[in-house]
């Protein structure tokens, strides 16, 4: 079990999280002195570095996210205009292109909500974005519930090989873990969550080896709905989505068992 949580000071990413739970954002490139890479599996033996919980989940195929994506690519095609001699390879390029973009815009609201969640619960700032105003005026009644000994942003490394950031946790009682989540939604139809998201609220419990009646929490903020915010609780759920993310570990420590098998 970790010792602690290690509380986060930035809003980046990780892929990676060294032994004592610290993000592991870059490293020096050999090859480019002066330069930083990102780094990858195959600095795990060396460095003892480990995986990330979302990174893990990659395994974990997302149905709906797959139909979606398809979805932009022929809408794409069917109005993306085509240039003058464009070579159908060309053009399938450009197809490729625009429907990334259409999730790099919906990934780029989402992040920007989360940052705005996670400043003010730093230091009550309240962004001047409409839709993430309002998102944090939405959250901010529910934060006020929170227990004092709550972490902001923390992160962890566990035994059992993998790392973490978590947007709001305790461990002290029961413990609570909460993740901020994102989506479009429709007007007066409940929020749905999908399966990877209590897969990684219970690798977190696990990974800091929480009781069993830890509660696990999505809140979920409307990418186009202003201010609409719904809590998804999977605490009863704890042992199926255990055993869930026990699997895709297992699947992800397979696929990578060259360098995995390395450690130590």
């Amino acid at each position: 079990m970790p010792d602690k949580l290690v509380n986060a000071t930035t809003p980046q990413s990780a892929h990676f999280y060294w032994p004592d739970g610290k993000p592991c954002y870059e490293l020096p490139c050999k090859s480019k002195p002066g330069q930083m890479r990102q780094p990858t599996v195959k600095d795990m033996p060396k460095l003892g570095i480990k995986p990330s919980v979302t990174g893990i989940l990659k395994v974990w195929a997302v149905p709906g996210l797959e139909a979606w994506k398809q979805e932009q690519a022929i809408l794409a095609a069917l109005t993306l205009p085509r240039k003058d001699s464009e070579s159908d390879k060309d053009f399938a390029a450009r197809v490729v292109e625009d429907a990334r973009a259409e999730g790099l815009a919906a990934a780029s609201k989402g992040a920007a909500i989360h940052d705005a969640l996670a400043a003010f619960m730093l230091s009550s700032a309240m962004p001047e974005d409409p839709i993430c105003r309002e998102a944090v005026l939405a959250f901010k009644p529910w934060y006020s519930e929170m227990p004092e000994d709550v972490g902001i942003e923390s992160s962890f490394a566990c035994p059992a090989g993998y790392g973490g950031r978590i947007d709001l946790a305790s461990v002290g009682g029961a413990g609570i873990v909460v993740d901020f989540k994102t989506k479009d939604t429709e007007p007066g139809k409940k929020v749905i969550g999908y399966d990877e998201w209590p897969l990684q609220l219970a690798a977190y419990a696990d990974g800091l080896n929480m009781p069993p009646g830890v509660r696990l929490l999505n809140l979920v903020f409307s990418r186009n709905e202003p201010g609409r915010m719904e809590e998804i609780d999977w605490t009863d759920r704890r042992a199926e989505f255990s055993e869930g993310w026990r699997i895709c570990l297992a699947s992800w420590k397979w696929q990578h068992r060259r360098w995995v098998n390395k450690e130590g």
